[in-house]
């Protein structure tokens, strides 16, 4: 079964969707730490060392603008970035929109 029809029949977020938002949330923390953060970069190296590597540019773009600007990332919400694309195939519950890939 795909992960997003596990999401969808278990209600529990998946693996991917749970290490998407330790990043974003990890990501967040380093920016508030030091405005020099290179906010794609670092998002993209803990997505690495986490397991999930991702070439959704658009995805990673919107997502550190909405860190940098400091709103809510909304990976549930239909307005929201969503999940990346990932690396291999397949997405992890990927919103439609312009950063969905």
């Amino acid at each position: 079964m795909d992960p997003e029809s596990e999401q969808d029949l278990m209600g529990a977020p998946t693996p991917e969707h749970e290490v998407v938002a330790e990043a974003v949330a990890s990501t967040a923390e380093a920016y508030g730490r030091d405005v020099g953060t290179d906010v794609v970069r670092h998002l993209r190296d803990v997505l690495a060392v986490r397991g999930l590597r991702t070439a959704d540019h658009a995805w990673l773009e919107e997502t550190a603008r909405r860190i940098r600007s400091g709103h809510e990332i909304g990976l549930d919400d239909p307005r929201g970035p969503g999940l990346p694309s990932f690396e291999g195939g397949g997405t992890a519950g990927n919103r439609s929109g312009p950063w969905s890939g």
